[in-house]
């Protein structure tokens, strides 16, 4: 394969890297495969750094000086396809409240279009809105004129904040949206945790883009760096297992002290790890295309499927991790078919551009070396 030639484009691809390690952390939780309590340090790191991505990319576009993620791009590269994505789930839904099958009433469809209009999303999809608050919040102050380390600072204030009102009121200790899951009070309680998204998403967003300037001082000292990767992770895995199973999706945490900055070893560890082993086409591939992987395997039934298999094999095995196994190499055939059917320029629309792209690459790069 070609080398880059250019730094811009090999911190583009670094990006990419980072993104398929976060959509493999999220497919290894998918398909069960760890040993016992190890499932929490890949849950810990799950959703920061989804979010520290965004800050990443987005701190590559000011330096490549390329078009600044707007809030109107946003819009389209993530609240469409949540939009698309959330009508398909409840035709699906619907579907299956016609044919009476067990499990779907007419009570949980009218959840979920309660959960699709107050963009608090079904399933995996709470993501893609509260990326978008994320990014708008980043703008609106960016315009402002407000200074990188003043607006970390407010981020970091408010985060904490945050953190505190939903440790001493409660709201931790279960999921926010059990509180107020009918009526008004559960619209109110969904629109609340989806503002709640979009503030840890800002927090986990400024801790990127402060990892970005790393990315230097990582390619001239590789040794040093990995061996503090590793201790972070170690770190953040023994807290992890320490503080128990977690939610950031509802921030279900009992110790946000211990929770959050053993979320910041592990989302910096893995981006030194990213870093340091340079570009991996096959993780290189799921990066360009972790937003269609991750959709799919949610709401185009690939789990269900893969699970399938898996409760299949599991009948015939008795080794654990051998049936886990069986479970993710479905899992992972099913959703490469989803990633052809989608990519293709007819259905580009679904995630808000115009024709897919392909990663720009050069027969050399030696003016970086």
């Amino acid at each position: 394969m070609g080398r880059l030639n250019s730094l811009s484009e090999r911190k583009k691809r670094h990006l990419e890297l980072y993104a398929g390690l976060w959509v493999i952390m999220y497919l290894v939780v998918t398909c069960g495969i760890y040993p016992g309590k190890m499932r929490y340090p890949v849950q810990l790191g799950m959703v920061p750094v989804v979010f520290s991505l965004i800050g990443l990319k987005l701190m590559h576009m000011d330096e490549a000086e390329e078009d600044t993620c707007d809030i109107k791009s946003a819009a389209k590269g993530l609240l469409l396809p949540y939009l698309w994505f959330s009508l398909a789930g409840l035709v699906i839904y619907s579907a299956a409240v016609m044919l009476d099958l067990e499990g779907y009433t007419a009570g949980g469809l009218l959840e979920n279009v309660e959960n699709a209009l107050t963009l608090y999303g079904n399933n995996g999809l709470w993501i893609l809105p509260a990326a978008f608050l994320t990014i708008a919040v980043r703008s609106f102050v960016k315009k402002n004129g407000m200074p990188f380390k003043v607006r970390g600072t407010i981020v970091t204030i408010m985060f904490a904040a945050f953190c505190g009102i939903l440790y001493f009121t409660g709201y931790n200790n279960g999921r926010i949206f059990d509180v107020g899951s009918a009526g008004a009070a559960g619209v109110f309680i969904r629109i609340a945790t989806v503002v709640w998204r979009g503030m840890m998403g800002a927090f986990f967003c400024f801790i990127g883009e402060l990892l970005y300037g790393m990315f230097d001082r990582i390619r001239k000292k590789k040794l040093l760096y990995v061996i503090l990767a590793f201790l972070l992770i170690a770190a953040g895995t023994a807290l992890a297992i320490y503080t128990g199973e977690m939610s950031w999706e509802d921030f279900s945490f009992g110790k946000p002290l211990i929770t959050v900055p053993a979320a910041i070893a592990v989302t910096t560890a893995l981006y030194i790890l990213s870093v340091w082993v340079d570009t991996i086409p096959p993780v290189d591939f799921v990066g360009r295309h972790a937003i269609i992987i991750y959709i799919c395997a949610y709401e185009f039934g690939a789990v269900w499927l893969a699970y399938n298999a898996y409760v299949f094999v599991l009948s015939k095995l008795a080794n654990r991790f051998a049936a886990s196994c069986v479970h993710a190499l479905v899992l992972v055939a099913v959703i490469f078919v989803l990633v052809l059917i989608f990519r293709r320029k007819e259905l580009s629309f679904l995630f808000g551009y115009r024709t897919f792209e392909k990663p720009m690459v050069e027969e050399d790069y030696d003016t970086y070396d």
